[in-house]
């Protein structure tokens, strides 16, 4: 299977296609990290962003959508509100649970059902990045006849190439290795906080 990435036009976002699943027609699944970060962080403009994302994502162009830092109760409500129609199903925000962190920010709209097959939550962790749970989720779905996997992830901020290395372990050990099917692919979403420049 060959993945082929684009830039969205107009918006911090990267595209993940694959043609593999049915000649003819594509599988298309958006990663976006929104910057949808808590009230504790005073950051203006975040509502009105998100009916902005509402009426760009309007227009149904992709299947799946991974988003990331998705931590705002009120955003979510105004970008699942406005799309619900369009997008039907939604899994997430993955490991969200009683206690001072928040959630892991990573959740998923899709137009399609998808099961759900397990979600991680990372034990290693530095700076503000431990006020949150991250971690990835793994999903199963159904395209044109074809089965499909889509795991969505945020990896550790800044400069610690080694506990990005042991959650992409994680993921891979987890997740990944034992949901792996024959002829079903597994394409990985997420904000992977690692720039093509950076060796490690």
């Amino acid at each position: 299977m060959v993945l082929g990435a684009t830039a969205h036009p107009n918006t911090n976002t990267e595209t993940q296609q694959t043609d593999s699943l049915q000649e003819g027609a594509d599988l298309k699944i958006l990663s976006w990290n929104i910057y949808m970060l808590p009230p504790v962080v005073a950051k203006k403009g975040k509502r009105p962003r998100a009916h902005a994302i509402v009426e760009e994502l309007k227009k149904g162009e992709y299947d799946v959508i991974v988003f990331q830092e998705a931590f705002l109760t009120a955003a979510r409500n105004i970008i699942g509100e406005g799309l619900k129609e369009v997008y039907p199903y939604a899994y997430g925000p993955i490991n969200r649970k009683p206690g001072i962190k928040i959630s892991g920010g990573v959740w998923v709209l899709s137009k399609m059902p998808m099961k759900p097959l397990h979600t991680i939550e990372f034990t290693d962790c530095a700076t503000w990045d431990c006020m949150s749970r991250k971690g990835a989720v793994l999903l199963e779905g159904e395209w044109k006849g074809k089965t499909f996997q889509v795991l969505g992830t945020h990896l550790q901020a800044d400069g610690y190439d080694l506990i990005r290395q042991k959650q992409m372990d994680d993921i891979y050990m987890s997740l990944l290795l034992p949901y792996k099917k024959d002829s079903v692919p597994q394409i990985v979403c997420g904000d992977m906080n690692t720039e093509q420049e950076m060796k490690e």
